[in-house]
C-alpha cells in the first residue's frame, strides 16, 4: 500500500504550509465574495458611462452650432475631442443624407455602424438635432474597452487584483 505522505514532498505536509495556503485560499474566498456582493468597482462600467456622457455632451455642443449654422466650428470641436480624450479614435458628423461633414481621426475606415444601429461599447453614434428637426449624427469610434494604451489591456481587473 502507497502511503500518501511518501507521494507530497516533505515540504507540502508540514503544518506551517499547509496554514499558509489554507490562509492564501480565505483570503480569495473573500475577495471573491466582495466581487459578488458589488464591493469591488466596475471599472468598464464607469468607462461605459463616461463614454455616454462624452457622447451626449458633444451632441449637444454641436446641436447648438448646426442651430446657429455654425457649420465651421465642427471641425475644430471634433480635433479637439480627439486630441483631448485618449480613448476616442475617431470622431465624424454626419448628415441625415450620410454624408460626413466634419471628421477627426481615421473615421471611414474605423466606423461600421450603419444608420440607426445600437451603439456598441466601441461605436456610439448620437442624434443632432435643429431645432425639433433631426439634422444627423455625431459618430464617435472609442478604444475597446480596458484598452488604454497601457502594456497590459486587462489592467485595473479584478483578475489582477487576485493575481496580486
Amino acid at each position: 500500500m502507497i502511503n500518501a505522505r511518501s507521494i507530497i514532498p516533505r515540504f507540502f505536509s508540514s503544518p506551517l504550509t499547509r496554514l499558509s495556503f489554507g490562509l492564501v485560499v480565505l483570503t480569495i474566498s473573500v475577495m471573491f465574495a466582495s466581487e459578488f456582493m458589488g464591493l469591488v468597482p466596475d471599472v468598464k462600467n464607469s468607462e461605459l458611462k463616461t463614454r455616454k456622457v462624452i457622447a451626449e455632451m458633444l451632441a449637444v455642443q454641436l446641436s447648438m452650432e448646426v442651430r446657429n449654422n455654425k457649420k465651421e466650428i465642427l471641425q475644430s470641436m471634433l480635433e479637439s475631442v480627439l486630441e483631448r480624450n485618449s480613448q476616442v479614435r475617431s470622431v465624424a458628423v454626419r448628415t441625415e443624407s450620410g454624408q460626413i461633414i466634419a471628421k477627426a481621426g481615421e473615421h471611414e475606415k474605423l466606423w461600421t455602424l450603419k444608420p440607426g444601429e445600437r451603439s456598441t461599447p466601441t461605436q456610439i453614434q448620437v442624434a443632432l438635432f435643429d431645432g425639433a428637426t433631426r439634422w444627423g449624427n455625431v459618430e464617435l469610434q472609442f478604444y475597446p474597452l480596458g484598452a488604454s494604451g497601457k502594456r497590459f489591456s486587462f489592467q485595473g481587473s479584478f483578475l489582477w487584483l487576485i493575481v496580486f
